[in-house]
C-alpha cells in the first residue's frame, strides 16, 4: 500500500496519507469549464485518431450523446442510432449517402457526451448485455469529455475535464441553478417589443402574458432583475403561474423605467447582488454587453445565453 500521495478528484485534492483520504481545501472557487458544440465538433476531430477504425455502427445515449454520436457517424462515415433504437431492432437509416457498411453491425462503439459518475455509462451497459450475447455483437464504449477518475469507465476517453463543468447544450436546464443567479427577460421569459415597454397598460400586458423561453427544472438561486420594484406581484405571479422554482427575487428598487434608464445601471446593479452571494458561481445574462461588464465588476463568471459564450471575471 502507497504510504503517501495527492491525487485529483472532481476537481478536488485528496491527500492519501496510511490509506486514509484527507480532502484538501482549495484557496479560491474553481472557474467553471464551459465547453461549446464548437469546441465538441473540435474535440471529436483533434482526437478521432483514438477510436477504432473498424466500427460498423455507433450508437448515442440519449439525449446528449446524440449529438457526438452524429458528428462522429459524419467524421468517420458510419451509421448511426440512438440507443433505444439498436435496442428495439430499428436499423440505422442514412438517406441517400453510401456509408462504409455490410449491415451486420458486429462492432458498436456507443457513446456519450460526458462520463462523471458512471450512473448513465453503467445502466446502458447493463441494458445492453441484457439484451445481446457477447458472441453476436462487441460492444466498445466512449465519451467525449471525462475527468481523470472517470475516463477508467470508458475504452476511450478523447478530452479531460474536470468539475466543476457546463456544457452549451444542457447548461440551462442544470442542477447548477441552485448556485447561479438568472436574469429574467431574455432568459426566463422573451423580452419585450419596443411598443410593449411603456411602463404603463402595455407593459402590464406583457408582465402577465410574457412567453416562456428557458426554463429551469431545478431551484433557482437568485433571479436577478432589473424590472422594477413595483412590478413584483406580476413578476411573482407570473413565476407562479410557470412553475418557475427559486430562492430569492431582486429586483431595482427606482421610481420608473426613465429614471432607470438614465442611471444605466443594470449591469452594476446585477454585478453588486451578485458579487455578495458568495455561494453562486455563474450569472445567466441575456445582454452580451452587460454579460461582459457583469464578470468584470463581480470577478465572477457570467453566461450571455444570446451568444452562448462565458466571461471571465477577473
Amino acid at each position: 500500500m502507497k504510504l503517501f500521495g495527492i491525487k485529483k478528484h472532481n476537481g478536488k485534492k485528496i491527500l492519501y496519507f496510511l490509506g486514509i483520504k484527507i480532502s484538501l481545501k482549495s484557496r479560491g472557487k474553481a472557474k467553471i469549464h464551459f465547453k461549446t458544440f464548437q469546441s465538441l465538433a473540435s474535440t471529436i476531430r483533434q482526437n478521432i485518431y483514438k477510436l477504432p477504425a473498424n466500427i460498423d455502427l455507433i450508437v448515442g445515449v440519449p439525449r446528449s450523446g446524440m449529438i457526438p454520436a452524429y458528428i462522429i457517424g459524419l467524421f468517420l462515415n458510419k451509421p448511426v442510432c440512438s440507443l433505444p433504437e439498436l435496442l428495439n431492432d430499428i436499423l440505422p437509416s442514412n438517406g441517400q449517402r453510401v456509408l462504409d457498411t455490410d449491415g451486420k453491425y458486429k462492432k458498436i462503439l456507443v457513446v456519450d457526451d460526458s462520463v462523471a459518475s458512471g450512473k448513465a455509462m453503467h445502466k446502458t451497459k447493463e441494458m445492453l448485455a441484457n439484451k445481446f450475447s457477447p458472441n453476436e455483437k462487441e460492444f466498445m464504449f466512449a465519451a467525449v469529455y471525462t475527468t481523470d477518475e472517470s475516463s477508467k469507465l470508458v475504452d476511450y476517453a478523447l478530452e479531460t475535464v474536470e468539475h466543476p463543468r457546463l456544457f452549451q447544450w444542457n447548461y440551462l436546464n442544470h442542477a447548477i441553478a441552485a448556485k447561479c443567479c438568472f436574469d429574467f427577460d431574455g432568459v426566463l421569459c422573451v423580452d419585450p417589443m419596443a411598443e410593449q415597454n411603456d411602463d404603463g397598460f402595455e407593459y402590464l400586458k406583457f408582465l402577465s402574458s410574457a412567453k416562456p423561453l428557458f426554463i429551469p427544472r431545478y431551484e433557482i438561486h437568485s433571479i436577478v432583475t432589473s424590472r422594477l420594484e413595483k412590478y413584483r406581484p406580476q413578476t411573482e405571479n407570473w413565476l407562479a403561474a410557470h412553475n418557475v422554482k427559486y430562492k430569492n427575487l431582486f429586483m431595482l428598487n427606482v421610481n420608473s423605467a426613465e429614471e432607470r434608464r438614465h442611471l444605466q445601471c443594470h449591469a452594476a446593479y446585477k454585478a453588486s447582488i451578485y458579487k455578495k452571494m458568495k455561494d453562486t458561481v455563474c450569472f445567466i445574462e441575456s445582454d452580451p454587453l452587460q454579460a461582459q461588464e457583469i464578470a468584470r465588476l463581480s470577478g465572477k463568471q457570467c453566461i450571455c445565453v444570446s451568444t452562448d459564450e462565458i466571461f471571465e471575471g477577473k
